[in-house]
């Protein structure tokens, strides 16, 4: 029925509990009796700056499911007139500043013989957003068609100067160089929302430990706009490529739309805390890291047969003495 800012803190009878675990150091020891009480106190400093500027707040934005898919196309038909339509959307985005860009692919990391990018979709302030298919087992591209927009794709992400943000920038820049090379990944600016969650919440998990915490999309698309993104679709993410394409396109689609939102809203509160050269430096570790990761290590396969055969006899007589013993 309404709208409003929350501002969660820790409860304070935890803070109580707390009094005596170990500190780790960083702030001075009469002030504080534990690590915990002075999240404490953080959170409660950063509670009161904002009720003081509440008005440069302004009012909250809450997305409800139709906001969420509002603008966000796909292209499914894999057709002459389906790789016009995506090659002009594509460069239709060279003028914008920030461009949400998410992948679907069915691996966490590309190095196998199977794997592939299902689908792509990118999204603009101006333009929208739209997916399309790559390799899903649903996308009927013909070889022409598909060289055209992989073509033009790659082109969009080697050359333009616009931010392209993403939420996990690891997981895109491995596809990225796997796919369309390692140019893109130091040739053009980047953006992470993930970066950006950690410098500005570093915690990893929810306070349940196990509920996903500040770094995931969907903890950070109910912070800054009051929706789980990922309930909208119901998808099994572990087998997109036997799920329904369109299915498929629109949930990338939405995925690539909140990681510009999100980026854009984190970069506002990465200027005013002045944290901006912290995120630089964490987003050089990152493809310095990528690019260190797709060389690879040299495998010794003649020691790696010797010590398998060596260690599987072992392992299985241990397992059945371990039967034996129960």
């Amino acid at each position: 029925s309404h709208t409003c800012w929350f501002m969660p803190i820790v409860h304070p009878s935890w803070v109580s509990r707390s009094i005596g675990e170990k500190s780790h150091g960083g702030h001075a020891k009469d002030r504080f009796r534990s690590e915990t009480e002075f999240m404490f106190h953080i959170h409660l400093k950063q509670a009161f700056n904002w009720v003081e500027n509440i008005k440069q707040l302004g009012t909250p934005e809450v997305h409800t499911h139709l906001d969420a898919l509002s603008g966000v196309e796909y292209e499914a038909k894999c057709t002459d007139a389906s790789a016009d339509r995506i090659i002009k959307f594509i460069e239709s985005l060279y003028d914008e500043d920030v461009v949400g860009l998410d992948y679907e692919t069915n691996a966490l990391r590309p190095y196998n013989d199977d794997t592939k990018i299902l689908s792509v979709a990118l999204s603009g302030e101006k333009g929208g957003t739209l997916a399309w298919p790559i390799e899903h087992k649903q996308a009927k591209w013909s070889k022409a068609n598909l060289a055209r927009v992989e073509e033009a794709y790659t082109r969009f992400i080697e050359t333009s100067r616009c931010f392209k943000a993403v939420h996990n920038l690891a997981f895109e820049h491995e596809w990225t160089a796997a796919f369309y090379g390692k140019k893109p990944l130091r040739s053009r600016r980047w953006g992470c929302s993930m970066v950006q969650s950690y410098i500005l919440d570093e915690r990893q998990r929810g306070q349940k430990g196990s509920d996903p915490g500040p770094q995931s999309l969907d903890w950070l698309t109910g912070q800054y706009f009051g929706i789980g993104i990922k309930a909208i679709s119901a998808l099994n993410t572990k087998d997109l490529d036997n799920e329904r394409l369109e299915n498929v396109l629109q949930y990338n689609g939405v995925d690539a739309k909140y990681h510009r939102l999100v980026f854009c809203a984190q970069d506002m509160r990465m200027v005013d805390e002045g944290l901006i050269p912290t995120y630089n430096q964490h987003m050089r570790r990152v493809s310095t890291m990528v690019l260190s990761q797709l060389k690879g290590l040299p495998v010794n396969f003649k020691e790696q047969e010797r010590l398998e055969e060596k260690y599987t006899g072992r392992l299985a007589d241990a397992e059945a003495d371990a039967r034996i013993r129960r």
